[in-house]
């Protein structure tokens, strides 16, 4: 029972504990995997170039690069010089080397899809604009159609670049072939 210490002092009250501890030190034996643990860089800051590779090379880990719409970018010459735009896993996290890859984003690659069954509408404008392809629409024989009311819902019979081509939407031009 707890004591008072005004009642200690008034009835001459004493009152002795001890508590005894047990306890065993064992040492914990570290992660197996603790040299493979790293921090995540944060390459949002940087661009494609050499020296960002080497940095990913030189901690340990293996990447992707990857458009917007996920597609896994395999030619790194089209990033070059571009900025990161996101990255998973996200900077400063701690991850296992051994199986993390990191996936680095690149905004302003697309690639390019297949027109080749459309009919030049607003529904087929709206797939390269919202994607930020340039583009401009042709005759079978090369001229150049400047009003697109002309050749809506006609048929687009080919397309530059081709299907699958991964492009850097800065630069691209795609030219559409839509027959009259």
């Amino acid at each position: 029972t707890p004591l008072n210490a005004g009642n200690v002092n008034r009835f001459g009250l004493q009152a002795d504990a001890m508590a005894k501890l047990k306890f065993k030190i064992v040492a914990v034996p570290p992660n197996a995997n603790l040299g493979e643990l790293r921090i995540v860089p944060d390459l949002s800051s940087k661009n494609w170039d050499e020296e960002t590779k080497e940095l990913i090379q030189n901690l340990g880990f293996t990447y992707e690069l990857r458009t917007p719409d996920d597609e896994r970018i395999t030619d790194e010459t089209i990033v070059e010089g571009l900025p990161i735009a996101s990255q998973l896993p996200l900077a400063a996290a701690i991850a296992n080397i051994s199986n993390t890859i990191l996936v680095l984003t690149f905004s302003e690659i697309r690639v390019i899809p297949d027109f080749s069954s459309k009919n030049w509408n607003e529904e087929t404008k709206e797939l390269i604009q919202d994607r930020g392809i340039s583009y401009e629409l042709r005759t079978p024989d090369g001229t150049l159609i400047t009003d697109e009311e002309t050749a809506e819902g006609s048929p687009i019979t080919g397309q530059t670049p081709e299907t699958g081509t991964f492009v850097n939407t800065t630069s691209a031009l795609l030219v559409l072939t839509v027959t009259i």
